[in-house]
């Protein structure tokens, strides 16, 4: 297995990212830092990552603030972790420096070429999507007050 150094890494991923600018009209291209941020239609914004030496290449999107989400939220997002099977291959994190879960993939370099770059960027798009709407949903459920005979009293009360 052949290791691309960092420098060919950035350009390999900067020629990928010149096809997609050519489809999409956006200037698409990573910083000194091998960071490219691309924004979506959905309102979530991927960062793609490429550092130094690793020949890989790196997704993650922001879903949701950390800071107030429910406890049973990290429950949630480990089981789905579980083998990547309901995430198609991405993970959850927590970006502690932005107060996000993150939702992230990683490839390597040398396992793309551009079509499947652009193809695996769209699809993890669309992943990231459907687990915003999932995880904000059941933060949602796990926030509302329960429906005991209680609640519904203190409820008809309130008015």
């Amino acid at each position: 297995m052949s290791q691309i150094d960092s420098s060919e890494d950035q350009i390999l991923v900067n020629l990928w990212l010149r096809g997609l600018s050519a489809k999409t009209g956006l200037q698409l291209r990573l910083n000194e830092q091998g960071v490219c941020a691309i924004g979506h239609t959905s309102g979530l914004d991927c960062a793609i990552e490429v550092p130094d030496g690793r020949g890989r290449v790196y997704f993650h999107i922001p879903l949701m603030p950390w800071a107030g989400a429910p406890a049973a939220l990290a429950e949630r997002c480990l089981a789905e972790n579980f083998l990547g099977i309901n995430t198609d291959g991405a993970s959850f994190a927590i970006d502690r420096d932005e107060g996000q879960i993150v939702v992230w993939i990683t490839r390597r370099l040398e396992t793309l070429d551009e079509a499947q770059f652009g193809k695996l960027l769209v699809d993890f798009f669309e992943t990231a999507n459907h687990w915003r709407q999932e995880l904000l949903a059941f933060c949602q459920r796990a926030m509302a007050p329960a429906d005991t005979p209680l609640a519904r009293s203190e409820a008809f009360l309130r008015g």
